[in-house]
């Protein structure tokens, strides 16, 4: 593995985009925030001596963490 995207999404309309590059051992993630098409960079992240699944969940871990404190915020607003 090289280069690959990856994409989850589904909670309130919430998408991220991971672009994860390989070079040697060390996967470098950058992380865009995608909504109504238009994708913003949202921050980047490297990692060392791990797996392709452990990047994967990585990702997922980033994602859940976000699609939850915004599913907090809605719920103290009242709207959910």
């Amino acid at each position: 593995m090289r280069n690959m995207q990856l994409y989850i999404g589904g909670v309130n309309d919430i998408t991220y985009r991971y672009d994860i590059q390989k070079a040697g051992d060390i996967f470098n993630v950058r992380i865009f925030s995608v909504a109504d098409r238009k994708h913003t960079e949202a921050g980047t992240k490297s990692m060392h001596h791990i797996t392709v699944q452990d990047v994967i969940d990585e990702c997922l871990s980033h994602y859940n963490k976000k699609a939850n404190s915004i599913k907090g915020f809605l719920r103290w607003l009242g709207l959910r």
